[in-house]
């Protein structure tokens, strides 16, 4: 049986069956860890952790928080003893801190593939066209002979890694048009920016079901404007660049329908103890289906809640209440153009070790100033800083000024950093 049928038979599952099932891959999971992977051997000796005596749910709960910081510095003793970082799917974020933190995939998982199922619920299936508003648009033959194994359905794309300008959307227009798109995916900022182009041109799109957005929340006005603009539904999906797949939305857009048999989130206290429904805490999740790169009881930064409200839609996965804290935005430039924060906290993913924090703050008057904290304790910081400022430059091609701002520190705003800042 192949991981999508399995998939579909975990998503139809009851409440006390999903429940199960995800208790006993968490005990498998952790066991493994245990006896594979140096680093979490460590962790759960130096923690006492019985591991023969784990059984329960309140067991699991007694199991030591996973920090960012661990995984930046301990990232190559995170793999199996029987694995190389080499057989691995590399990844990075800057994350919400502006902080970059380098994690590894098990290519054998096919990413998108595990929110298959949820998406049927809401009128779509793999072999639909879409229209992809992110990064990542594949320009190799190997990244699109991986398309062609894993998507079968036609994609559009609208590069989010680059400025958006008015030609961008037209052709983004044109290919949705030509494919015949059923929905449109993608970084929230930028879905909403191409429905203020699809406005001014008076454009529609018959054909497509619904828009579903990612990367950041959806506040209910932006969902209006997708709404009204596309003439179909909004909904958002939950996830992180760690971790995807956490939640979705269903049709009744009450919670984010939780996915607990391929992953488990719970909220807690700044001890990891679990916190009541309708209380907010921060957000702690386990992968369960990667055993190669497996990240557990890991803190992502985000915070919310669990809903003690019932759906009637007939998932029974537990709703969390969308999230607190994520803040995104764009940087206007001089010719009309926008460069959207779901890109922006990706400018150091392949330089991950060289800054401590960033951030990008856009004045009145269109300056841009990239404030960075350097890592004083990477030797080839100020090597790999000087090629990411220079690529922004190129990026901005002197359409506004920018201001290098190198600083030891970048305030929060309550407890989160906002990577990108527009005085209004």
């Amino acid at each position: 049986m192949n991981l999508y049928s399995k998939l579909e038979l975990d998503f139809v599952l009851s409440a006390e069956e999903q429940s199960r099932l995800n208790l006993r891959r968490r005990i498998a999971l952790v066991r493994h860890v245990y006896h594979n992977i140096p680093f979490y051997h460590k962790k759960y000796l130096e923690a006492g952790v019985d591991i023969d005596s784990l059984k329960t749910d309140e067991d699991f709960a007694r199991l030591p928080l996973l920090t960012k910081d661990e995984v930046r510095n301990s990232f190559h003793e995170m793999i199996s003893k029987h694995d190389s970082l080499d057989c691995l799917l590399f990844g990075a974020t800057g994350g919400s801190t502006g902080e970059p933190v380098r994690f590894y995939f098990d290519p054998g998982i096919c990413m998108s593939m595990l929110g298959w199922p949820a998406a049927s619920c809401l009128g779509i299936n793999p072999c639909d066209s879409v229209g992809v508003v992110g990064r990542g648009v594949p320009s190799s033959l190997k990244q699109n002979l991986h398309d062609l194994l894993f998507f079968p359905q036609k994609n559009v794309y609208l590069d989010a890694a680059t400025t958006i300008d008015s030609k961008a959307m037209k052709r983004f227009a044109e290919g949705l048009i030509r494919s015949k798109a059923k929905y449109i995916r993608g970084y929230v900022g930028g879905i909403v920016q191409f429905a203020e182009y699809c406005r001014q041109h008076n454009l529609s799109f018959p054909s497509l079901r619904m828009i579903w957005t990612s990367s950041a929340p959806l506040p209910e006005f932006q969902r209006k404007i997708l709404q009204d603009t596309f003439k179909c539904p909004a909904y958002t999906q939950y996830g992180c660049c760690e971790m995807p797949w956490l939640g979705m939305e269903c049709v009744k857009q009450c919670g984010l329908h939780t996915f607990p048999t391929i992953r488990h989130v719970e909220i807690t206290d700044d001890d990891g103890k679990p916190m009541p429904p309708e209380t907010i805490g921060k957000v702690v999740i386990t992968d369960l289906l990667d055993f190669r790169f497996p990240l557990i009881r890991y803190v992502n930064g985000d915070r919310s809640a669990f809903l003690s409200k019932k759906c009637d839609c007939g998932n029974h996965a537990p709703l969390l209440d969308y999230i607190q804290g994520r803040v995104t935005d764009c940087l206007t430039l001089s010719d009309g153009s926008f460069l959207f924060g779901d890109f922006l906290t990706t400018v150091f993913d392949q330089r991950p070790n060289a800054v401590k924090a960033f951030q990008f703050h856009q004045l009145r008057d269109g300056t841009i100033r990239f404030s960075i904290v350097k890592n004083n304790q990477y030797s080839n910081a100020s090597k790999e800083i000087e090629e990411v400022i220079s690529g922004f430059r190129q990026l901005i091609a002197g359409r506004n000024t920018i201001d290098i701002n190198f600083c030891e520190s970048i305030s929060s705003d309550r407890g989160k950093t906002r990577f990108v800042i527009k005085d209004k």
